[in-house]
């Protein structure tokens, strides 16, 4: 008789399983890229959205009622919900991506001067020579 023992390490089961959470997060990490959101960081804010958002009318009323006043404030970047977003109001204080942006005056661009037309009073160029001396043959 043959002596059977018990499979040592992960059954194939689980293999199995483990192998398709990870394809899942490789097509949620393919779908992110592609079209440029962040679904990992869509859902932890979803999370915590969820459990604070009475702190979060809060403070936009802060913040509305800061701008109403007048004072000036800078031109700031924030992530909310996987998006960048650009305001000159104070982004929520538990956000960690806020960053202060200098703006620049760029002037725009200059479109492209046209060529200077050409003179006709110019010597002419090999190829006209080549042609004038083919009809005087």
């Amino acid at each position: 008789m043959m002596n059977r023992r018990k499979q040592a390490g992960l059954s194939l089961l689980w293999v199995a399983v483990f192998m398709a959470l990870f394809s899942f997060a490789a097509m949620a990490a393919l779908f992110a890229m592609r079209y440029d959101r962040n679904l990992f960081v869509e859902a932890w804010s979803g999370l915590i959205r969820a459990s604070g958002s009475a702190d979060t009318i809060k403070k936009s009323q802060q913040a509305i009622e800061t701008v109403t006043k007048g004072e000036s404030s800078a031109l700031r970047k924030c992530t909310v919900d996987g998006k960048v977003m650009y305001s000159n109001v104070e982004c929520d204080g538990k956000n960690s991506t806020t960053k202060t942006v200098r703006v620049r005056d760029s002037q725009g661009f200059d479109a492209p001067q046209p060529p200077p037309p050409p003179k006709e009073d110019s010597a002419p160029n090999m190829q006209d020579k080549l042609i004038e001396k083919t009809t005087k043959m």
